[in-house]
């Protein structure tokens, strides 16, 4: 074990935090993901919102791109308070910056699904082809449903086991996949 926590390798503080702390690294799927170019949004959007739409396209190609990271913790929040807080002291800066990026870059967070949902009915508004506006809307819808639990009753955030949870971000690749997809042609 190294003297200093600092000096931690991404490679073994992720070993610790699979073995000791009982994190889940998820691993990626493989993706086929659409390009989409500002080019490709002319015609399909307002002109005046094409650099806003390609930002938030943007966003969800990076979603695509987030690791997503779990724990068996389900609805006991105080619990996984205690272990991250036990990581924190234990492994030290290395640690601290990981939970720092955990909170913010993993496809597993309810605000980046939430984000991606919003995303999608914020765009199907900036949409000009009726068409794509209905594909867009009913896309927002489906991704709110599998938030809401609308057809499963039991709504994301109340999922566990964790590879539940999991399901649910393979359906909001796919689903942005295809949206990307509808922008690419």
């Amino acid at each position: 074990m190294k003297s200093r926590p600092e000096e931690f390798s991404p490679f073994e503080l992720r070993s610790i935090l699979e073995n000791q702390y009982g994190i889940i690294f998820f691993p990626k799927r493989q993706l086929i993901i659409p390009t989409v170019t500002a080019e490709n949004l002319k015609g399909k959007v307002a002109a005046r919102r094409e650099n806003t739409t390609f930002q938030w396209v943007q966003a969800l190609q990076d979603y695509l791109h987030m690791p997503a990271i779990g724990d068996n913790f389900g609805a006991k929040h105080s619990q996984r308070i205690q272990c991250y807080r036990n990581i924190q002291l234990s492994l030290g800066k290395s640690a601290n910056d990981f939970l720092k990026n955990y909170a913010t870059n993993n496809q597993l967070q309810l605000g980046n699904l939430t984000t991606v949902q919003m995303r999608f009915d914020t765009i199907s508004h900036l949409l000009v082809l009726p068409e794509m506006q209905k594909d867009f809307l009913s896309i927002s819808s489906t991704l709110f449903d599998l938030l809401t639990g609308k057809k499963t009753g039991i709504a994301y955030i109340d999922l566990n086991p964790i590879q539940e949870k999991i399901s649910i971000v393979h359906a909001f690749e796919d689903k942005i996949i295809e949206g990307l997809g509808k922008l690419a042609t």
